[in-house]
């Protein structure tokens, strides 16, 4: 069955349940450690900017992985790239929880990024193979959702876990019980979605609704017959077979149609467009500025005046996952009926019809990032910061997945380059906001810290609507960046 939304609905959202879990604990691994700097310092007798390092290097790592993803994807397919992957972040952590020195806890976070970031790329692909078009944002803010709470509740059980049992390793080892745990079900359950073909190049085809339409188009069949013909098909078709060979395919190889640095050139291609450059630039933005926000509430509230545990410190980040829930419905239920309404019965929005609904986000986040410097700059009160952080954390979910929903909406036959792109550029930019980040926060203060983040915030969200706008202009120069041959 070539065509893998024709799948059971069961089989996809457990696939689309494992690649979320995965990339969950992707996060966790990341952005869990902030929490633990003040156990860290105290046994490896190294300062915050050095400990800090932990995180940034991992993002740098993350962003990196991208650049082999297309090679491995290219030779090995979807799904042994993933359980390679995985079982390299299992065991990351199981060495972190054995480290017994600064330098091999700093090589553990290099390699684990470097595995981690493989299934940030690889998941918008494989969800846009697998769910249609009116179904596909809500599948993709189920994975945006489990990729941002990572982050936060990451945070707040490594501090709770740090702090109840007085050891930051036993981070590490749960994480990896967790990920062996995936790692099983996804040996089981995660199908590879790559189009197949027998070793005579062949590919295997049990015909698809579009498919049979498209050839019958020339003649007067109903919809009705050719439904009727699909579902007897799919019908006709042993599970237990499709299983098989989508999990193991022993007799079945890889197409690779294209040299790998054919496939480096084309995604390459895509900073020229509007739609995925603008998506770049405000995953960065956001997911930085989340992690960065992480980082500064770790060094300031572990320190005087405040003297927070780990736990109270990993606890802070309720905040940001209550603004990861709220955003939830507006990025993937409500932007789905948006896409789907039909405005003359017959056809569908145009995919820029989902931008309005950036207009939330581009009200709240940019307020939560200057209520967190306003926080720190008058000592208010911890929920001051911890709201902010929320209204933060709230364009993750809502904005950040409408438009990288629009973007792989607009280019489905570059969902995997647009996931690889946006990885990419994502992480190395917020390793770069993280890097520095003490220093600047010592040197300019809060107010101009977070006074930046939320300028930043409101430029990239006045791009997002000049693609709604200008959608026409916008179209043109996106069909002369990819129009050459490939």
């Amino acid at each position: 069955m070539n065509n893998s939304q024709s799948w059971p609905m069961w089989w996809r959202i457990t696939a689309l349940v494992n690649l979320s879990v995965y990339n969950m604990m992707n996060n966790v691994f990341a952005a869990g450690i902030a929490p633990l700097f003040g156990l860290i310092m105290e046994e490896f007798h190294c300062d915050l900017q050095q400990v800090s390092q932990l995180s940034s290097y991992t993002l740098l790592m993350l962003g990196l992985a991208n650049l082999y993803l297309i090679i491995a994807v290219s030779f090995i397919g979807r799904r042994l790239t993933i359980l390679i992957s995985l079982s390299v972040l299992m065991g990351s952590n199981i060495w972190a929880a054995k480290a017994t020195s600064f330098q091999a806890l700093l090589i553990t976070r290099f390699l684990g990024g470097i595995s981690g970031g493989v299934v940030e790329g690889l998941a918008p692909l494989m969800i846009a193979e697998m769910f249609p078009r009116d179904q596909m944002g809500k599948a993709m803010v189920v994975y945006v959702f489990f990729t941002a709470a990572g982050s936060s509740l990451g945070s707040m059980f490594s501090g709770i876990i740090a702090q109840s049992l007085h050891d930051w390793r036993w981070f590490f080892t749960i994480c990896a019980i967790i990920l062996g745990a995936n790692l099983s079900a996804c040996l089981l359950m995660l199908p590879e979605t790559y189009p197949i073909v027998t070793p005579n190049g062949e590919v295997t085809n049990t015909p698809n609704a579009e498919h049979i339409q498209s050839k019958l188009s020339d003649h007067d069949v109903s919809a009705t017959h050719v439904e009727m013909g699909l579902d007897e098909t799919v019908e006709s078709f042993s599970l237990l077979r499709l299983w098989i060979e989508r999990s193991f395919y022993p007799h079945i190889f890889i197409s690779r149609q294209k040299r790998f640095y054919i496939l480096w050139i084309n995604s390459f291609r895509l900073f020229l467009t509007p739609e995925v450059l603008t998506t770049m630039l405000f995953w960065a933005a956001c997911v930085g500025w989340v992690l960065v926000s992480a980082i500064i509430s770790s060094a300031v509230y572990q320190k005087a005046p405040y003297f927070w545990s780990s736990e109270q410190v990993g606890l802070l980040n309720l905040g940001p996952f209550l603004g990861l829930v709220l955003g939830f419905p507006l990025g993937g239920i409500v932007a789905d009926r948006f896409i789907s309404s039909r405005s003359d019965g017959e056809v569908r929005r145009a995919p820029k019809a989902r931008l309005p609904l950036l207009l939330p986000g581009a009200v709240i986040s940019p307020i939560g990032c200057l209520l967190m410097g306003l926080t720190l700059h008058y000592t208010w009160h911890w929920i001051g910061f911890a709201a902010g952080f929320g209204m933060l954390a709230f364009s993750v979910t809502s904005s950040c997945n409408i438009l990288l929903t629009y973007s792989v909406d607009t280019f489905r036959l570059h969902a995997a380059q647009i996931g690889l792109v946006v990885n990419m550029t994502k992480y190395i930019l917020s390793f770069g906001m993280t890097f520095g980040v003490i220093d600047w926060y010592v040197t300019k203060g809060p107010l101009s810290q977070f006074g930046t983040m939320a300028g930043t915030l409101w430029a990239i969200y006045f791009l997002s609507m000049l693609l709604y706008f200008l959608s026409k202009p916008v179209a043109r120069i996106s069909c002369w960046a990819l129009s050459s041959p490939s």
